[in-house]
């Protein structure tokens, strides 16, 4: 028992250690790998991901900050809330996580979650399949970079997945959850501090959302970073592997790589697209890491959400 302690406590010691310096000789020895992948993190991040993610965070903070998201909600919720039986509130975090797509399906639930607009419970629940890759970079990049199936198969089963996943947590893991509807009030008092002041709402929503925006590049340029193995020349992975390694760890270069392959477009597929990458599992740690939400939750529920992808697009190929 003491000797397997022991093994631990040296794994734990030394290995982050050896990997630190690992990564030390790889940058000094290969300046030019690494000036590549920063730069490509960092064009990634200010051509990508702030026009598109910002102006999102900022609204969405505003209309949760001022009470205007259960307004927005209302539209849809007499068709969500009676799927789901949860609160308006609820139901804006699924619309918007759906549409906002990746990460802000995560931004938004750890923001509703701050406010007490919704529980721990059902901040758990909308969590596990809200926070997917949006139809915005699907269609803007992934559909166009690799196109392989027809939009009205992909689309379905990117969003149809997560969604039918929800509501079977719903009805299952997460029953427990009171059931709301238009003649009950949820059990925890509302946090509507801002609701007449949106000057001060919209000075909140940006703060809130540069930290978060400078957060992600960092992860971003970080994650691209750690492809840096990947490109050597010691050794030559087999193309398959190699796109794949990339995808994994950050989904854009994955996606990049696959493009000159079309026979391995099914991966970015099945495989890229419902898991995100590493990059965006840190991502959404950054999102979420100030709230009681487990990371390792979230990842099992995605893990479940990319393995049944898989199996519908095998499916699909037999056919």
């Amino acid at each position: 028992m003491k000797k397997t302690h022991s093994i631990i406590q040296i794994y734990n010691q030394y290995l982050p250690l050896i990997t630190g310096i690992l990564f030390i000789f790889l940058l000094l020895t290969n300046p030019i790998n690494s000036g590549f992948l920063v730069n490509t993190g960092l064009t990634t991040w200010y051509q990508h991901m702030i026009p598109s993610l910002f102006p999102f965070m900022v609204l969405s903070g505003v209309l949760l900050r001022s009470g205007l998201s259960r307004q927005l909600s209302s539209l849809v919720n007499p068709v969500f809330g009676k799927i789901f039986r949860l609160s308006p509130d609820c139901i804006y975090v699924i619309i918007m996580g759906f549409l906002c797509g990746f990460p802000m399906g995560a931004s938004i639930v750890a923001d509703s979650l701050s406010l007490k607009k919704i529980t721990n419970r059902e901040a758990g629940l909308l969590l596990a399949f809200c926070n997917n890759i949006g139809p915005i970079y699907f269609l803007s990049f992934a559909a166009t970079v690799c196109p392989y199936y027809p939009i009205y198969i992909t689309m379905p089963i990117m969003y149809g997945v997560p969604f039918i996943y929800g509501l079977i947590l719903r009805y299952t893991t997460f029953r427990d959850i009171p059931k709301y509807s238009s003649h009950t009030k949820n059990n925890f008092v509302f946090s509507d501090v801002h609701a007449s002041n949106y000057l001060t709402a919209f000075e909140e929503s940006i703060k809130k959302a540069l930290i978060s925006i400078i957060t992600l590049g960092g992860y971003m340029i970080i994650f691209n970073v750690l492809q840096l193995p990947l490109y050597n020349s010691f050794y030559q992975l087999p193309d398959t592997l190699l796109c794949i390694f990339k995808g994994l760890i950050e989904i854009n270069s994955g996606i990049s790589a696959i493009a000159a392959f079309p026979h391995l477009y099914t991966i970015v597929y099945s495989l890229f697209l419902p898991f995100g990458g590493l990059c965006c599992i840190f991502q959404t740690y950054a999102m979420i890491k100030d709230t009681s939400l487990a990371l390792r939750v979230y990842l099992m529920h995605k893990l479940c959400q990319t393995f049944c992808t898989i199996l519908l697009y095998v499916v699909i190929s037999s056919i």
